[in-house]
């Protein structure tokens, strides 16, 4: 198998110089990398290999037209052979209070604030429904009706 031309790893540094040996930590990073080469004109195919593990990001990462390869050489970024990657882009809620029955509440200054709103929550790795009023007949996008009792 041809190598890499940069690494990424959970355990890397940005600071690093990207390779198998000293890889870097973040997919940014190495698309700043790319980018450097495509600069100073693609003379062949890059890879980008991804060690497995799970990729904490804080901000969007976008690729656009700059990050593309040419008609003659391509940009690919891949999980090393074998390993799985996840990018996770959540956000750790702490300070959680157990109250009656089998509710749960923790205080989000931020969803307070009006600056964040969580669209999903997970326990344990494990997609769980958030508290909604009412609990059952909810339909993304649609309002429920009163119903008219005569």
């Amino acid at each position: 198998m041809t190598p890499a031309d940069f690494y990424v790893a959970v355990g890397g540094k940005d600071t690093n110089a990207g390779t198998a040996a000293a890889p870097f930590a973040t997919l940014a990073r190495a698309r700043e990398a790319v980018r450097g080469k495509i600069k100073d004109g693609l003379t062949q195919d890059i890879v980008v290999e991804i060690r497995g593990g799970t990729y904490p990001v804080a901000e969007t990462l976008t690729f656009g037209p700059e990050d593309s390869g040419t008609e003659k050489y391509s940009i690919t970024y891949a999980a090393a052979p074998g390993e799985k990657v996840v990018l996770d882009g959540g956000r750790r809620i702490g300070g959680w209070k157990k109250g009656t029955d089998r509710i749960w509440t923790a205080v989000l200054p931020e969803a307070k604030a009006g600056t964040w709103y969580p669209r999903q929550l997970f326990v344990d790795g494990q997609r769980a429904i958030r508290a909604r009023t009412p609990n059952q007949g909810w339909c993304e996008g649609k309002s429920l009706q009163p119903i008219e009792q005569e």
